[in-house]
């Protein structure tokens, strides 16, 4: 696994226009399963939501993570590690992306990245979306996260602490130069146990470049996060709803999110961040769910962290 930038990595700038974004038409009807997870009863597709958003430099990482952060409101999924395939394989792929995206209703463009005779070709991979917050592992390869939320001070302010600890192997976290996510989290909500969608059309632009890993946890220990967040950012992806109780649950993953269509996966052009035979494994693992009373009180309670 790379851990230096890789300089010569040619950057992508990537429009992806999707149902409820370019067009002006509504998101694709969500998935409504219903399951359990730490005890409490969840309905919905989770819609993953990034906090605090990205810096153009990994080392701005701490000083942004000190701000009041606000949630988001696109869907984001994490990546995967990429797999090197042939010029055929990268073609035939491409264009079953193109034809699944196109006949969603959805359009892409993309910049040529580079002309060159001895291009390696990478294909995007990720991670199985899970149907459920249930779906996501608690524990991966003794890799944990827990989360606590109370109210702050502030009465406009939540305060988020997240713990993460590796028992088996050192942790790293992707970044990227001009797009790195100032955390490596994610966060999905359910009101009334109803899952919570994006409130606005989606859409997608970037302009991103070299990615490498920087580490994050060392072996058998634990890094802390301790965030103060925008209430009025969860309103607004609460948007009309005026929910009782407002679950949380957050994931992480080794590598960063990326915009999430839901047609037919990943945009299939990956980057050269690939997973050595003596590589750690990729780990998606979820945190406690975490439950608050909302409606138009101030949340007050201490999370069911079990």
């Amino acid at each position: 696994m790379p851990m230096r930038p890789l300089r010569n990595l040619a950057c992508l700038l990537l429009t992806v226009c999707l149902l409820g974004g370019c067009g002006g038409k509504q998101p694709r009807e969500p998935q409504w399963k219903t399951a359990r997870a730490d005890g409490i009863l969840l309905t919905g597709l989770p819609t993953w939501f990034p906090l605090g958003g990205q810096v153009y430099f990994e080392d701005d990482l701490f000083k942004a993570q000190q701000k009041v952060l606000s949630f988001s409101t696109e869907a984001n999924w994490f990546k995967g590690f990429s797999k090197e395939v042939d010029k055929a394989t990268f073609a035939a792929k491409t264009e079953e992306y193109r034809q699944r995206l196109v006949a969603a209703g959805g359009s892409f463009s993309q910049m040529k990245v580079e002309d060159d005779p001895h291009r390696r070709y990478f294909l995007a991979t990720q991670p199985p979306y899970p149907e459920t917050p249930a779906d996501l592992p608690r524990e991966q390869n003794g890799v944990r996260l827990l989360m606590e939320v109370r109210q702050a001070k502030d009465p406009k302010v939540l305060l988020f602490d997240l713990t993460l600890s590796s028992d088996r192997f050192a942790l790293s976290r992707e970044v990227e130069h001009r797009y790195t996510y100032i955390l490596p989290f994610l966060f999905s909500f359910y009101a009334d146990g109803e899952a919570v969608f994006p409130p606005e059309p989606q859409s997608y632009s970037k302009f991103g470049g070299a990615s490498w890993m920087l580490a994050l946890v060392e072996k058998g220990e634990q890094k802390k996060w301790s965030l103060r967040v925008s209430k009025r950012s969860i309103a607004k992806l609460l948007g009309n709803r005026r929910p009782q109780a407002l679950a949380i649950v957050a994931a992480f993953s080794q590598r960063q999110p990326d915009f999430w269509s839901g047609f037919g996966g990943p945009f299939p052009q990956g980057d050269w961040l690939t997973l050595g035979p003596d590589d750690p494994p990729q780990v998606v693992v979820r945190s406690n769910v975490v439950e608050i009373p909302w409606n138009t009180a101030p949340p007050n309670s201490s999370p069911q962290a079990k």
